[in-house]
């Protein structure tokens, strides 16, 4: 087929079906095996196979040059989701989505499958509000580990899939971070993240190394902690202001820190 030619009949198409050249399709999984879109459960929702470069732009659809793919489209449905992304802070997976504004949407659910045993799990014990934002916060996360999230938005009928975010966190050594906050009264919080499971002792002491108190001394699983201080003894006696150290001990490792209370 002459260029000339081909040019007349990807504009005949476009002419004739813009709402269907335009809309996504629901195509079972496996059923194209390249070209545009993403995933959303066991389907994919899909513009083109084999796209090449931009041809025509219709509003906030693109309409791409190359060969055109159509095979066992069930019906066309609404873009549900218009942007999921997400990033790591060392403490927790922070992610955010966008819906079509004109999606009722009663709620969101967020669902997490850990790569290593592919095994999706519910995040959220109850949906998420609609009217109070796209985001969510994944706490339990454990560094070193890939995870695959996706967000179902509740809708009459049943629920919307994004598509599938995959997120790769780097390992972790044992870390002890720095309380906050710091100077502090009357309380301040320890965070801290084991690698591995197992004995955990998290202890306070005066700048003469005397023992003040006795935070954690047990068995912990792998993740980030967080302990809170109140400026007691093992007594239940607050401590004078001053300069104290905290001291974690794990995995046969000593990590200490300075903290200072201002009474």
């Amino acid at each position: 087929m002459r260029r000339s030619a081909f040019i007349a009949l990807l504009l005949a198409v476009v002419v004739l079906h813009p709402p269907e050249a335009a809309a996504q399709y629901d195509i079972p999984y496996g059923v194209i095996g390249s070209g545009g879109g993403h995933i959303a459960g066991s389907h994919q929702n899909w513009l083109t196979a084999g796209q090449t470069a931009v041809g025509v732009c219709t509003g906030s659809h693109m309409i791409k040059s190359g060969f055109w793919h159509v095979a066992g489209i069930s019906s066309t449905v609404d873009v549900a989701f218009a942007a999921f992304d997400g990033d790591y802070d060392g403490f927790a997976v922070h992610l955010r989505w966008e819906v079509s504004s004109d999606l009722p949407v009663a709620g969101f659910n967020v669902y997490r499958t850990d790569a290593a045993t592919e095994e999706m799990s519910l995040l959220t014990a109850e949906p998420l509000p609609a009217d109070e934002g796209c985001l969510y916060e994944d706490g339990t996360a454990i560094p070193g580990r890939t995870y695959h999230y996706q967000v179902g938005a509740l809708v009459e009928g049943g629920e919307r899939w994004s598509a599938a975010l995959t997120v790769e966190l780097p390992p972790k050594p044992l870390t002890l971070h720095q309380n906050f906050p710091n100077p502090f009264n009357p309380s301040t919080t320890i965070a801290f993240f084991l690698p591995t499971g197992g004995p955990v002792a998290l202890r306070i002491y005066d700048v003469g190394g005397r023992l003040v108190r006795t935070l954690v001394d047990g068995s912990m699983p792998i993740g980030t902690h967080r302990v809170t201080w109140n400026g007691m003894n093992d007594r239940g006696a607050p401590v004078s202001s001053g300069v104290y150290y905290y001291r974690l001990r794990a995995e046969k490792k000593t990590i200490t820190k300075k903290m200072v209370i201002l009474r």
